[in-house]
């Protein structure tokens, strides 16, 4: 893949100064992004302004997060370029659970398919109408025609509060009968701000059957997806993306279980990890997320990294940074007590972010703008564009990639999300991660918190 995003090293400044500071993280193909706030110093926001090529207000689900500059390429002092050329360093990353971004890899694909992203708009709008999804599937499935038909079962609803529909499907041939392969569209949120919709294509009975490994059926639900989600065929076809993810891996692996994503003004997912329980072996190898329309903003980073991200906030709590966030989310000493014990404990604290909302963490990890401001400071932002992926690898809880997503437009976007499983699942499992000395400081976490301690939210 190459990339045109030719570089300079930037100007001596205050921009320069803050991406050189210690611990500062890298997300391999991705620009560096710096949290800022109007009250900053006038020198650092007009260097910042000088380099900046995108900026994004985030607000999610009502709760303000900042502002945010991506820094043009030209300004950032990053080769991209010989970035993603080095295989060996990619491929430890991939090991490692840590995010990899193919910034631009669809973006020919993506402009020559431009009528797919105004049915995806259309389809958006139909599946948030009653009877939206039932419709659009009898329509898809027509297509597929032979064995395919939309069964007309009603079917009860996991989550009432934001599920719309659940179609049920069955591909029925002489060798075979798989019925319970399904389609369902659903809220990201109960948020009254957020207008945001997923449609999730798998099978058998949510939460049992979601690490699934039948592959017929696994095979089934991606033609499914297919024939149903715009865009998906794009992007499981396209030849430079599905190398790379072999090349980065060291295996083959193909795309199942899609998800379509429409991020609207105020949407997008608190911080999550897709991992499941199971052994690691023939188990799901990550998720590539492709944007295929407007621009997402991301917090994404290993569940060790964000382990040790938390524990140093809550170290800066502790020693009396922060005094507002303190009150908010530990109004008790008993509580600070008990999150800085836990915090403390890597495993215990990894366990715990891997809980369903990252368990007593919630709060903190998904708190905007402090902890957004500090991870994003960090190096652990990005943006993406259409056009671009994100590689998100994870072999079980303990070892996968957390993130979170903002809508990054003034309309909704359009995303895939797809799950990658290997086509060999009996080979061996990769030898394991490439870590960094667990509990190390790598920040200058007294210098970001000041940062964010310039403005009380």
């Amino acid at each position: 893949m190459s990339v045109e995003r030719h570089t300079r090293a930037p100007e001596a400044g205050p921009v320069a100064s803050f991406l050189s500071g210690a611990g500062r993280d890298r997300i391999p193909g991705a620009l560096p992004v710096i949290s800022y706030r109007e009250e900053d110093e006038h020198a650092f926001l007009d260097d910042l302004e000088r380099c900046a090529g995108a900026t994004v207000e985030l607000s999610r689900r009502g709760v303000w997060h900042g502002h945010w500059a991506e820094l043009a390429a030209e300004a950032s002092g990053v080769d991209l370029a010989a970035e993603l050329s080095d295989r060996g360093a990619l491929q430890a990353r991939w090991h490692d659970a840590r995010p990899i971004v193919l910034p631009g890899v669809l973006s020919d694909v993506v402009d020559a398919a431009g009528d797919e992203w105004s049915d995806a708009l259309d389809l958006y709008r139909e599946i948030g109408e009653d009877g939206g999804l039932r419709r659009a599937m009898k329509r898809a499935v027509a297509d597929l025609g032979g064995p395919w038909r939309v069964r007309d079962n009603r079917v009860e609803l996991a989550d009432p509060e934001r599920d719309l529909e659940k179609v049920l499907v069955e591909r029925v041939t002489p060798s075979r009968a798989m019925r319970d392969l399904w389609c369902k569209s659903a809220r990201l949120s109960t948020s009254e701000h957020d207008d945001s919709l997923r449609l999730r294509c798998s099978y058998g009975h949510e939460v049992d059957d979601d690490a699934g490994r039948d592959p017929a059926r696994l095979r089934a639900v991606a033609e499914l997806a297919e024939a149903v989600l715009p865009g998906a065929q794009i992007v499981a076809d396209d030849p430079t993306l599905m190398q790379l993810l072999e090349i980065l891996s060291g295996e083959e692996l193909w795309m199942t279980q899609h998800i379509a994503y429409w991020n609207a003004p105020e949407g997008g997912a608190l911080f999550h990890h897709d991992a499941f329980e199971e052994d690691v072996e023939g188990g799901q190898r990550g998720v590539c997320y492709a944007q295929l329309a407007g621009r997402t903003a991301w917090l994404a980073l290993s569940i060790e990294d964000l382990a040790l991200r938390v524990r140093e906030f809550v170290d800066l709590l502790a020693d009396g940074e922060l005094d507002w966030v303190r009150a908010d989310l530990f109004p008790r000493d008993a509580d600070l007590d008990g999150a800085i014990a836990c915090a403390r404990d890597q495993e215990r604290l990894m366990r715990e972010l891997a809980l369903p909302g990252c368990g007593r963490f919630a709060a903190l990890v998904n708190r905007g703008p402090e902890f957004t401001d500090y991870l994003a400071n960090a190096g652990h932002a990005l943006l993406l564009e259409a056009g671009d992926v994100i590689l998100m690898p994870n072999y079980g809880k303990g070892r996968t990639v957390m993130h979170s997503v903002f809508c990054g437009d003034d309309e909704p976007t359009y995303a895939i999300s797809a799950a990658l499983r290997q086509v060999n699942a009996e080979r061996p499992a990769p030898p394991p991660p490439h870590a960094r000395g667990r509990g190390q400081r790598r920040t200058n976490d007294k210098q970001r918190a000041r940062r964010s301690s310039r403005r009380k939210h």
